[in-house]
């Protein structure tokens, strides 16, 4: 066994010689009293330069770079080499500096503990973090920040050890507007942004050279869900939460919200304004849209029709149909004479056989609402249809 002389390594680093006396190499072996996070680098030189001799360095030291250096030989080592027990071998060849490293059988993750303060700038950009030289936690606050470009946060995956890992806490204080902010991967959605509470821990995957991260977040308060985009008649709509945009939509409870093994009852709503009533003959407005299927069929169990009257009243053509429309034939499922009244009211269509049946319901096929006959004439009011229905696989 190799008799090591101990080299205490201290967080000022300095420079080591292997040579002594001019013309003895030293095995060294380099310790630490616990811990060490270098406010400046360190270096273990060779000023003898023997060619073809191996010089042996033990390294029992853990040392966190902090954004200085170790270098053997004139070598950088990396941070996953210096934080963990091993063994360098320096060889000088003529030319230069060969280095190898062998570590004791265990990888340990690189962590700088401390914290980094960081103001979101109002430009936007990108903030890259480097476990073991960056400090592990970073805070990110706004200014207050309005964003003109989106801001992204990352990791360096360069000489990463597997499990090292980064935490981000984002206070408040930045209005994203619409660019994004993404850490590690999560998009952070406008309310936190500004509001704060939220953390992504990221931890590195040295298998995918990835980090796999985590958003965690406060509970927000019901008064401060982000309502755009709703519109008239949304109440009454179950809210539900997206998670691939990081917020809460309003939906009626349907097959999307449901396993597909699910066979429920579903129900759309169309809002269809005076306008669209006016031409709705020769622009009919769609209900339902094709299933994309053709072993695939939706089945109306009721149809509810919600008339608001405005000022005027429709005339000539107020007999409104609705019918399947496919590729080869339109099959009308139910009728109703609603365009005239002078009242707001609601009524119910069940649907029933008009005219010769044809084809009936299809798959594949279309639900539509048109006026029969031609256009209306005249009329303001709008006209809210909601379609109670079934899937039903064939």
């Amino acid at each position: 066994m190799q008799n090591y002389t101990t080299y205490t390594l201290t967080t000022s680093g300095g420079t080591l010689n292997t040579v002594a006396n001019s013309n003895v190499y030293v095995p060294y072996s380099i310790e630490s009293a616990g811990p060490v996070t270098l406010s400046s680098s360190f270096s273990i030189v060779d000023t003898l330069q023997i060619v073809n001799n191996p010089i042996n360095i033990r390294w029992n030291a853990e040392v966190t770079l902090g954004g200085f250096t170790v270098t053997i030989g004139g070598i950088v080592v990396p941070q996953d080499q210096v934080n963990q027990p091993g063994t360098f071998e320096l060889l000088f060849d003529g030319s230069g500096y060969l280095l190898q490293y062998f570590p004791d059988f265990t990888v340990k993750p690189q962590e700088n503990y401390g914290v980094t303060t960081v103001t979101v700038p109002s430009i936007g950009g990108t903030l890259v973090i480097s476990p073991g030289v960056d400090k592990r936690t970073y805070v990110l606050q706004g200014g207050p920040t309005t964003l003109s470009s989106s801001y992204t946060v990352s990791g360096a995956t360069s000489g990463v050890t597997d499990g090292s890992s980064i935490r981000v806490v984002l206070t408040g204080g930045v209005t994203k507007g619409s660019n994004n902010v993404t850490i590690f991967g999560e998009s952070i959605s406008s309310y936190d942004c500004l509001n704060g509470g939220i953390e992504v821990f990221a931890e590195f995957d040295a298998s995918t050279s990835s980090y796999v991260a985590t958003y965690t977040n406060k509970n927000v308060p019901l008064a401060k869900l982000d309502t755009t985009g709703y519109i008239s008649g949304d109440n009454g709509k179950l809210v539900t939460y997206d998670f691939a945009s990081k917020q809460f939509v309003a939906s009626f409870l349907s097959a999307s919200s449901l396993p597909s093994t699910f066979k429920g009852i579903n129900i759309t709503e169309t809002y269809i304004t005076s306008g669209q009533l006016l031409t709705s003959n020769t622009t009919p407005i769609t209900l339902l849209p094709a299933s994309g299927s053709i072993s695939t069929v939706e089945i109306p169990v009721m149809i509810v029709l919600r008339y608001k009257y405005g000022t005027t009243a429709y005339t000539t053509n107020t007999t409104i149909d609705i019918e399947y429309t496919g590729p080869t034939v339109t099959e009308a499922i139910a009728s109703k004479n609603c365009l005239g009244f002078t009242v707001t009211g609601i009524d119910f269509v069940p649907p029933v056989a008009f005219g010769t049946p044809v084809v009936r319901i299809s798959p594949n096929y279309s639900l539509q609402l048109s006026t029969r006959t031609g256009n209306p004439a005249a009329g303001d009011g709008d006209l809210i249809v909601y379609v109670i229905s079934t899937t039903l696989n064939i």
